[in-house]
């Protein structure tokens, strides 16, 4: 037996199935069978496959309910990791703060295989406990169960402050290199993907599905780049106290250092007190369009910044070669697709399968509504001739492609303030890749509808602690431990 996809066209619009095939022999020829119809591939989500697959198992006694998935290659080096781990000495704070002495395992081991398994596979498909086996981290062997994790993030939230306290001992030293850089609270959005079930009658988990909760995460961030406390808001905004919290712890460590609160969510100001520097992120359309146009006149090929004012407000732009290749990428990408199809379209002119003009204009626009490329492409249709003609705006392209190089701000900083401002920003540019989506490292699925009960606030905060952990530890192997640079 084996898959097979099948493609369907409907219209302008395609569908593929997944059906279970099977080869059988009749009469002494080679037939084929379908045995399942999966339906849609679209609809087959990571979720519904492990559905399917622990469905399936039940019904062949001895099948794995959960078959081993093969991990992709570790990213970072777990010897390097793990003497990052030991050198930030967390361990003893934890098993020191940890209420109950004589709990049947060790929340500080716990913690590190968290922390290693986020830091080595971030995006890993498999649970903690799982993970830390077949990457033959030590001590994964023991009795440490998925509840085991469960019960150590629910704690972790209240040792936060500990936590935060004890980085600033261990990492940061009064004078050090890039101390005329200001620190940054970088507030971002992101979400916690959990996981929640259903409960047949004969104790089967079924329909196991993603349960996901909007968050805002506010992190403080040394000119290097490093993280070192975080506030997090679980369904809800940040707060005035949110911000002012980690803006007073700073100010309590490392006294009247200069701070920037940099926004890449909200169009208003962030809540932080008025003699507080704030920045907020701005995209490059929504900006003044003849500082766009100043900026881009100058096809600048290094760093550059421009600022300037409109009803009192203060717009900062700089252009780096390096942002925005992804996206540029993605566009050519598109503009290809979209080649392909107007020619597709031309062809089928040609051999008279499209003959009135209506449905021509509603292919192209189609076409180029589903790859969001009206604006690239200039396109024509000749009713006598029955000819289609399309040429790609390269001025067009181009410009968009160095907008995306941009980065805009507006804010309250002073000019002499602002190529300081950009060095710790783009310092602490991963940061909204890594922080963007957090997932339950444990994948255990709650029944609904206690979800919102088992994902509380803390256990929230404790999954966030550890993705900051994480991030801490790549961060400091990445530059060569407590002592590198970030810059």
């Amino acid at each position: 037996m084996f898959f097979r996809k099948v493609t369907t066209r409907r219209g302008d619009k395609e569908y593929v199935y997944l059906k279970l095939i099977e080869t059988y022999r009749q009469a002494g020829k080679v037939k084929q069978r379908v045995i399942a119809n999966f339906g849609n591939i679209e609809r087959l989500t990571p979720e519904r496959i492990t559905a399917l697959i622990q469905g399936l198992a039940r019904l062949h006694e001895g099948a794995d309910a959960c078959p081993e998935v093969p991990l992709p290659a570790p990213e970072g080096d777990a010897v390097a990791l793990r003497a990052a781990w030991e050198s930030l000495g967390l361990a003893p704070e934890i098993r020191k703060a940890w209420p109950d002495p004589a709990a049947p395992f060790d929340p500080a081991l716990a913690t590190e295989l968290m922390v290693l398994h986020l830091a080595l596979n971030p995006a890993g498909p498999q649970p903690v406990d799982r993970s830390c086996r077949e990457l033959g981290l030590a001590g994964a062997q023991g009795p440490l169960k998925p509840v085991d994790f469960y019960r150590t993030l629910e704690f972790l939230s209240q040792l936060k402050m500990q936590i935060a306290c004890h980085l600033f001992r261990t990492l940061v030293t009064p004078g050090e290199p890039g101390g005329e850089l200001p620190w940054l609270v970088r507030v971002l959005p992101s979400t916690f993907k959990g996981y929640e079930c259903g409960l047949s009658s004969h104790g089967y988990t079924y329909q196991i599905r993603p349960h996901t909760i909007p968050l805002t995460l506010a992190l403080l961030v040394d000119p290097r780049g490093r993280p070192l406390d975080f506030a997090v808001a679980v369904n809800r905004p940040l707060t005035r106290e949110d911000l002012a919290g980690l803006i007073r712890f700073l100010r309590g460590q490392c006294g009247a250092v200069p701070l920037v609160v940099a926004d890449g969510r909200s169009a208003d100001p962030p809540p932080v007190p008025e003699e507080e520097k704030w920045a907020l992120r701005v995209a490059p359309e929504n900006l003044p369009r003849s500082l766009v146009d100043a900026m881009l006149e100058e096809n600048p090929q290094d760093f550059r910044v421009r600022s300037g004012g409109r009803r009192g407000e203060t717009y900062v732009v700089y252009h780096h070669p390096g942002l925005g290749e992804t996206l540029n990428s993605t566009l050519d990408e598109r503009l290809a697709a979209v080649r392909g199809q107007l020619e597709h379209v031309q062809k089928d002119i040609a051999r008279r399968r499209l003959r009135r003009p209506a449905t021509v204009a509603d292919r192209v626009r189609n076409t180029l509504q589903r790859y969001e490329c009206g604006a690239f492409i200039d396109w024509a249709y000749d009713e006598d001739a029955r000819q289609l003609t399309f040429r790609v705006r390269e001025d067009a392209v181009a410009r968009h492609k160095m907008q995306n190089r941009l980065l805009a701000f507006r804010t309250n900083l002073d000019r002499e303030d602002v190529a300081g401002f950009l060095q710790s920003y783009l310092n602490s540019q991963e940061l909204e890749e890594h922080f963007g989506s957090m997932s339950d490292c444990t994948k255990l699925p709650v029944l609904y509808p206690y979800a919102e009960y088992h994902h509380s606030e803390d256990v929230i905060a404790g999954h966030a602690l550890v993705y900051f952990l994480a991030y801490l530890l790549r961060r400091l192997v990445a530059k060569g431990g407590k002592g590198g640079d970030g810059g």
